[in-house]
């Protein structure tokens, strides 16, 4: 199926030219009929609403691998890393190892163990890239977790996953991921990757509204991370009550949830699938190739590393100048009805699956 046939399904394509999705991506309407559903149910009778958790868990295992057991659903990727941050037992003289520049949710859980004596070690960048020589310099004995983010969000540089994990596991320590800039848009695969957790929200690239979001905790290391704010959705339940602790992931979760978003979510993530993520990596790659090529032919200069297309993901981050010239820019493109983001000063552009070489040329044109 063309993506263009995918157009129809997200109404903010016939009110602004939108390329933020590392932000947070439009409704589509099949993901507000869903909504709208649960809705009509429970002012009916809240009992009868449709509860879709476990229909999210299976289409994020068909997504992502895994199995619907290994998957909590989250509030955010905060939550996620923040219960392995305080789930495992530390000593004085451990240590996490996460990259330079990561989005706080993958950085301020790690920082606040600093008060049970365990050492931040910070990956330097090397032209915005994680280099696995300077992490392999920094995982030793002691090292409890390796954290990372699969796509960088202020660059755009998609991580050597799978090398990643290998020196984590080498070295007995978990490894970590943030995948809230490239699940749902390039190709990821936790078995593949040999992830021990993954974690995101859904409001990015998985087409889901705030508020939904997941963690993957793979089956082995459900011992050795203890849930840390149980609830009532941590226990299983027999017919005669609560049994004890849920014997799958289910255990990190804690209370309600959002279940008329989680039910609007199953639309956004089955749209991905029936798509086919492979296809949209492909598609997205030739967008971004277009920007490329089109912001260096107007003497723009491109940051996000480009140069091979393992590294590439669906963000470009360019700069006119200075911060203030960026920031200038920003908000005249959205005079014009184009929406790109500013991050620390930068320009970044990130198209989704629906979106077409005319968007990019549009943006291109109004620069």
């Amino acid at each position: 199926m063309a993506f263009e046939t995918y157009r129809d399904q997200f109404p903010v394509v016939e009110r602004m030219l939108f390329l933020n999705h590392a932000s947070e991506a439009p409704v589509s309407r099949p993901v507000r009929v869903q909504v709208e559903s649960y809705l009509d149910v429970a002012m009916g009778d809240p009992d009868a609403a449709p509860m879709s958790i476990g229909r999210c868990k299976e289409l994020l295992a068909q997504l992502l691998g895994g199995t619907p057991a290994e998957y909590a659903a989250m509030p955010n990727t905060g939550t996620a890393i923040g219960i392995v941050a305080n789930g495992l037992d530390w000593r004085p003289g451990d240590n996490v190892v996460v990259p330079d520049e990561e989005y706080p949710a993958n950085v301020l859980p790690w920082l606040a163990l600093s008060r049970l004596g365990v050492e931040i070690r910070r990956v330097p960048l090397r032209d915005l890239r994680v280099d696995l020589a300077d992490v392999e310099r920094l995982v030793d004995s002691r090292t409890r977790v390796v954290a990372v983010s699969a796509v960088e969000f202020l660059s755009g540089y998609r991580n050597d996953l799978k090398a990643l994990g290998e020196i984590a596991h080498r070295h007995g320590a978990l490894f970590v991921v943030d995948a809230i800039q490239q699940a749902g848009a390039f190709r990821l695969n936790v078995d593949e990757a040999g992830i021990d957790v993954l974690a995101a929200g859904g409001y990015k690239w998985l087409l889901g509204p705030i508020g939904t979001g997941f963690a993957y905790f793979r089956r082995s290391c459900w011992e050795q991370v203890r849930p840390v704010l149980p609830g009532a959705r941590s226990l299983a339940v027999g017919p005669a009550g609560w049994t004890g602790m849920a014997e799958d992931a289910q255990r990190y979760e804690t209370g309600c949830l959002p279940f008329s978003l989680y039910h609007g979510w199953t639309a956004g993530l089955e749209m991905l699938l029936e798509a086919g993520v492979d296809k949209i990596e492909r598609h997205l790659l030739d967008l971004t190739d277009r920007a490329v090529a089109g912001l260096r032919a107007r003497g723009l200069t491109v940051l996000s590393p480009v140069a091979h297309e393992g590294e590439r993901s669906g963000i470009v981050v360019f700069s006119k100048g200075t911060p203030e010239e960026n920031d200038a820019l920003v908000k005249r493109l959205y005079s014009q009805g184009i929406v790109i983001a500013l991050r620390l000063g930068r320009c970044r552009v990130s198209p989704h699956f629906y979106n077409t070489a005319a968007d990019i040329d549009r943006f291109l044109e109004a620069l």
